[in-house]
């Protein structure tokens, strides 16, 4: 944030703190933030710098399940209010499904198929994209009866 002045980088950081819903916790050290609130402001520093692109690897790793809905939908929002275009690197399809408009499959260290992931499940182009994400389906619906969601062996 060179050359900006610091009346123009404490607007920033106040829209930013507002944006990310960390208004209140900008004096805490980062070993008094929760998971989520530290990945927040990761988030919101990156955005300071206002940069035209950004590269997430794992944004979502250090949050718990309880709270993934919620960073879902704040970094989804954040990135869009930012106006910045973002391409996040994911292993979990649902974290994909959450935050992606295009998501892009990899296998083996190649592009495999690049779509919606509506396209992706209905149409998809290649078998390796099928079995990954129809795999993650029933590996979802066996965790889900595991912990005491609908139990699918009887079905």
């Amino acid at each position: 944030m060179r050359r900006v002045s610091w009346i123009e980088i404490t607007k920033r950081v106040r829209k930013l703190l507002t944006l990310m819903d960390l208004v209140g916790l900008d004096a805490r050290k980062p070993h008094e933030l929760s998971g989520s609130h530290r990945q927040r402001v990761a988030l919101a520093r990156t955005l300071a710098a206002q940069p035209s692109a950004l590269l997430l690897d794992e944004p979502l790793s250090n949050v718990d399940e309880a709270t993934k809905a919620e960073v879902h939908l704040k970094l989804k929002e954040t990135v869009r209010k930012a106006r910045v275009t973002t391409v996040c690197v994911l292993h979990e399809p649902d974290d994909a499904a959450a935050l992606g408009d295009r998501i892009a499959i990899m296998y083996g260290g190649r592009l495999i198929q690049t779509d919606t992931l509506e396209v992706l499940f209905e149409r998809s182009e290649n078998e390796i994209v099928r079995r990954l994400l129809t795999s993650h389906l029933v590996e979802h619906r066996v965790l889900e009866a595991s912990n005491g969601g609908e139990d699918f062996s009887r079905s």
